[in-house]
């Protein structure tokens, strides 16, 4: 790495005890030590506060709000108090690969005309035992024009330069695409790219239904009126309870490689023990 900069890591959470501990785990094994956590609990009843404030590493900055007002706002307040030149972001129920921000970073280093980074991504279920990668690139630069494109990225996996977001906002209306909306906004003109490399794991298949996506796509669909987003409306609505959530699963993504797999299992184990000692 040819210069330390630091980054500041957004990270909301809503009653996210006990899995939270993954998330602080993976950030504590990075191999770019140079950043910030700014943990905004989004009004949590859970036992979250309580082991947020016992963290003593001093990159941790936690924001406690009263009640729960919903991602876009968590996400918004954490990045008013970041201070980093980038700004990446990590859910509270996953985590990243020991070498997320150093491979990033890497990348922005040599295309300073790139403005956003994301990843590929490993999805799992510890008890829907299915393993997805989905948002694996080339890392060929692409330019992103609102009006004609729609951003292809990762965006839980993303880096972007804090200089490209600092006068833009969160629409704090929009419970379901808050991100890709935000992303959109930012990146408008500006070139983007996805690394080949599967770096974030996505704690997803255990908790995901048919009804949450109905209602997500729905949503988007009610902000955008795109034909695009209404067929995936339309499929969730009428033709994904006739499949079930299982055919749902095993079509989201492509199926890992065995050298991907070996690498998750490993990481997954070394975070067990970790956990136990947070």
């Amino acid at each position: 790495m040819r210069q330390k900069k630091m980054v500041s890591i957004l990270m909301p959470v809503y009653n996210g005890y006990p899995d939270i501990k993954r998330s602080i785990a993976a950030l504590l094994w990075q191999s770019y030590t140079e950043w910030e956590c700014i943990i905004v609990n989004d009004g949590s009843i859970d036992d979250t506060k309580v082991f947020l404030d016992q963290l003593s590493d001093l990159r941790f900055k936690v924001i406690h709000l009263e009640k729960n007002l919903g991602r876009g706002n968590a996400r918004q307040v954490a990045l008013e108090h970041a201070k980093g030149e980038f700004i990446a972001y990590l859910d509270a129920d996953d985590w990243w690969a020991p070498n997320k921000l150093e491979k990033q970073l890497q990348y922005m280093f040599c295309h300073p005309d790139v403005d956003l980074v994301s990843t590929g991504l490993y999805s799992y279920g510890e008890m829907r035992k299915y393993r997805r990668i989905r948002g694996v690139g080339d890392g060929i630069p692409k330019l992103f024009v609102k009006s004609k494109d729609s951003l292809q990225i990762i965006c839980a996996s993303a880096m972007i330069r804090r200089s490209v977001i600092a006068y833009h906002r969160y629409d704090l209306s929009i419970d379901y695409g808050e991100d890709i909306d935000f992303f959109s906004r930012c990146m408008d003109g500006r070139k983007y790219t996805n690394l080949s490399d599967v770096l974030y794991y996505y704690s997803e298949f255990d908790s995901m239904s048919i009804v949450k996506l109905k209602r997500a796509y729905k949503e988007i669909y009610n902000r955008e009126r795109n034909l695009k987003v209404w067929l995936k409306y339309f499929y969730y609505s009428f033709v994904a309870p006739i499949l079930g959530i299982d055919f749902i699963i095993k079509h989201r993504g492509s199926v890992p490689m065995e050298r991907e797999n070996q690498i998750f299992d490993t990481l997954f184990r070394r975070l067990k023990i970790e956990t136990a000692e947070i």
